[in-house]
């Protein structure tokens, strides 16, 4: 290897057997010496040799595609790697490709497919295993090119202060890509649906659905850290238009909806942002009746508050609207409770006397 010799080497070893059966265990003893010891382009050609597409193509991505790099700027700059690695995938599902050497998806008989997948030396995928990773990688190199054109056009600044927001929840530089953990998966989301501003939301809302749905994230959770975000940067506009997409898609159930609108609701009330309009509009659209009635508590508008809970009997809510009209001082509105609930015991005393 020092001398330059490797590609000799294994000239040498093909020629004595095509199908690399005598040799494997060795070259997998090699690639495990060369990662140990991270030479990952000489690793990266062993793995061609020897037919491990799939490591192969994890190689380009985990390493010549996102090692050392700081922002999708730099990953853009490496995108070539990762339409490597789709060709290496499709490769590793095309038995024209691996000439004399044998491949464990496409034995002739069931028994010995999965004998010789479970002693094959390369990293061996089923078919829809196989197609997820095509898919993964697909949606990656989407991701790069989406979110090199926020930062390099006049969404910079927005495409600036996703990156920014999501660093603070990263390892110190680490990108966070598909190909990371779930935490970072969601990282993803939250860039794509921070970065393009209200102008560009329709195609980031599609790339970022596509995104939760192949990879089964809970979407309340990312919507909630961006429609917070957006608040936070005063980017009220934006939010309410996040909104209204994530409405239209009927992404979530009522319970998930209005804590989702209760967030960028709590977010407003804690800046005491001025936006009495934003604020009656969000809690118009929370749809159940109990937390509408929190919501008006928690904007203080106690007097909604009570009116809503009495409309339809809710003792419990009365009584919460009358416990935070003392803790605000807002004495009409805890009047109005008090006599509410004294009428209430009024009348259950009448029906037990009657009885």
């Amino acid at each position: 290897m020092q001398a330059g010799e490797i590609t000799r080497l294994l000239e040498q070893l093909l020629t004595q057997d095509s199908s690399l059966e005598q040799w494997m265990p060795h070259l997998a003893a090699s690639c495990r010496y060369l990662l140990k010891n991270k030479r990952f382009h000489v690793l990266y050609n062993v793995q061609l040799f020897m037919k491990d597409y799939v490591r192969a193509a994890m190689n380009c991505y985990n390493y010549f595609y996102q090692q050392g790099t700081q922002s999708y700027l730099d990953l853009a700059a490496r995108l070539q790697f990762l339409f490597i690695a789709q060709e290496h995938i499709q490769a590793y599902l095309d038995p024209q490709k691996w000439g004399a050497i044998r491949h464990p998806l496409f034995s002739s008989k069931t028994e010995e497919r999965t004998s010789t997948a479970q002693k094959s030396f390369q990293l061996c995928l089923s078919r829809d295993e196989a197609a997820r990773y095509l898919r993964t990688i697909a949606l990656q190199i989407e991701v790069t090119q989406y979110l090199e054109q926020c930062l390099t056009s006049n969404l910079g600044k927005a495409a600036a202060v996703a990156t920014q927001h999501v660093a603070r929840a990263c390892s110190p530089g680490a990108v966070p890509t598909l190909f990371g953990s779930t935490d970072q998966r969601k990282d993803v989301v939250q860039m794509i649906l921070l970065s393009g501003g209200s102008k560009c939301l329709p195609a980031s809302f599609e790339l970022a659905w596509r995104i939760i749905t192949e990879h089964k994230l809970m979407p309340v959770g990312i919507l909630k850290k961006v429609v917070s975000e957006l608040v936070k940067q005063l980017q009220l506009a934006d939010m309410m238009e996040v909104l209204k997409m994530t409405g239209q898609q009927k992404l979530l159930d009522d319970d998930e909806w209005d804590e989702l609108v209760s967030t960028a609701l709590l977010e407003i009330t804690e800046k005491k942002l001025e936006v009495k309009d934003e604020a009656e509009t969000l809690i118009k659209l929370i749809k159940k009746e109990h937390n509408r009635i929190n919501a008006f508590i928690l904007s203080g508008r106690l007097r909604s508050a009570y009116l809503t809970a009495a409309k339809t009997n809710r003792t419990q809510d009365i009584i919460r609207i009358m416990t935070a009209a003392e803790r605000m001082g807002q004495a009409a509105v805890r009047n109005i409770c008090k006599k509410w609930l004294d009428q209430q015991k009024s009348l259950e005393a009448d029906g037990g006397a009657k009885d």
